[in-house]
């Protein structure tokens, strides 16, 4: 399943050397493309993740812990509600719903908020400290030089269009008929990501658009024989 997807990749990133909170901000990270609030540091973050993995848009209200704290992250687009209470007595609690748990007197209530999308929220249990969304990326964002390794290693398309209408030679290419196919193999490319994602990027400048929901008809309005067992479908 997806979910089953998302928890070994999370876990990867984490035996890999990253904390959780920046393994969760990789895999879900905020819509930053087009914004013009953010931080450079913490946009550099964002871009040089966008390099490494796709985002996971969900829709998914993650919570997460490994043993030294406790989150939760909401994906970009937000189409899962998440709320939350803080209490005098230390406690999170955190839900899709409000009133979950029955009880929580008002004047026990020390804050209360949702995560809004795209957010993460992280209570450190040795700390005994609660950070919101700006706290924990400003940290993140300052613990490499991520602006600096984008700026010498990276390599835009714009950049390459200019080299190449300024005269720039166009190095031979290592791959031929011969070892394409284990090339492409290799990189985890099939016929079918050819065809249908890279082809109309290079023939339409844009890219694909694709859908995962069911467009099969209606059997009532379908024009073709289908089983008795399809017209009692609950929508």
């Amino acid at each position: 399943t997806d979910s089953g997807i998302f928890d070994n990749v999370l876990e990867i990133l984490t035996l890999a050397g990253r904390t959780l909170p920046e393994a969760i901000l990789m895999m879900m990270p905020q819509a930053w493309e087009n914004s013009t609030d953010l931080a450079p540091e913490l946009r550099d973050l964002l871009k040089f993740n966008a390099a490494m993995m796709e985002p996971w848009d969900g829709p998914a209200l993650v919570c997460f812990t490994d043993g030294t704290g406790v989150g939760a992250c909401l994906d970009r687009n937000g189409l899962r509600p998440c709320r939350y209470y803080v209490t005098k007595d230390k406690k999170i609690i955190l839900s899709s719903e409000c009133g979950v748990l029955p009880q929580i007197e008002p004047e026990s209530i020390l804050t209360k908020g949702r995560l809004s999308p795209g957010k993460l929220l992280w209570a450190d249990f040795a700390s005994g400290k609660l950070m919101g969304d700006g706290e924990i990326k400003q940290e993140l964002a300052r613990t490499q030089p991520f602006g600096k390794w984008i700026q010498e290693e990276s390599l835009s398309m714009e950049q390459l269009v200019k080299e190449l209408a300024a005269g720039a030679e166009v190095p031979p290419s290592a791959h031929t008929s011969a070892n394409r196919l284990s090339a492409l193999r290799t990189f985890g490319y099939t016929h079918e990501s050819l065809d249908l994602l890279l082809l109309p990027m290079g023939r339409d400048s844009e890219e694909a658009l694709g859908s995962m929901g069911n467009d099969t008809p209606l059997a009532v309005l379908s024009r073709t024989p289908r089983s008795v067992f399809d017209y009692f479908y609950q929508l």
